[in-house]
């Protein structure tokens, strides 16, 4: 165990904004945290826990190989680390390409607003900062999308999940109560630890900023201090 409280970095999901980690982070007074752009793999420099929500699970998973000497842990939120089978990344790839060409033809508003119709994302609608997020993903550029995508998409990414096994650091998932998806997902694919956030669903970490904030906290203090 260390005594010297770990860095923690915080890497948002597809369309995201490092601000979308704001309300989560004010709950973790006493710790350097920040928050990073997906695209951009932070060269760290400290003893650090990395935290990825959605597509941003996958990033770190990246930031985790580039900088393996000082990543200490990794936390998961809602995030799937991939799909071995052929057929799946197929689809993925078709659905994908259709994203992207409704995001140019359609443009960014029009898509935005679509994206948000998805049945994933209903809990979210309910949350007092989906506005604000809303107008913050308005702000996306087609070409932020394809770049997106292109890096750290299920369909162009390799298979975690089957890699898991050979990382040593401690791992910890998280995903909210009525997010059905992930939580096959994670009795699936992952034995590893796990919690299921109260009255929650996809975008948990807005949903429920400060139950997230303790389970990290948890997690550090648990395997860190």
């Amino acid at each position: 165990m260390s005594t010297q409280k770990p860095e923690l970095h915080f890497f948002h999901g597809f369309l995201g904004d490092p601000c979308d980690w704001d309300p989560l982070r004010s709950h973790l007074t006493g710790y350097h945290s920040f928050s990073h752009d997906i695209l951009e793999i932070p060269a760290l420099k400290k003893p650090s826990i990395l935290i990825g929500y959605s597509m941003g699970g996958r990033a770190i998973l990246q930031t985790y190989r580039a900088n393996i000497q000082h990543v200490k842990g990794m936390v998961f939120l809602s995030s799937n680390l991939g799909t071995s089978s052929l057929k799946d990344k197929k689809t993925r790839k078709h659905e994908e390409g259709l994203w992207i060409e409704k995001s140019q033809q359609e443009g960014i508003d029009s898509f935005i607003k679509w994206w948000y119709e998805k049945p994933l994302f209903a809990p979210f609608k309910a949350s007092p900062f989906y506005h604000q997020v809303e107008a913050r993903r308005r702000k996306n550029t087609h070409s932020t999308i394809v770049n997106q995508l292109n890096r750290f998409s299920l369909a162009r990414t390799e298979n975690w999940w089957e890699k898991i096994s050979e990382i040593t650091i401690p791992l910890y998932f998280l995903f909210g109560e009525h997010d059905t998806k992930y939580d096959r997902i994670y009795k699936k694919c992952c034995s590893l630890p796990k919690a299921c956030i109260p009255k929650s669903g996809h975008v948990l970490h807005l949903e429920a900023p400060a139950e997230c904030a303790h389970n990290i906290k948890q997690f550090v203090e648990v395997n860190y201090d």
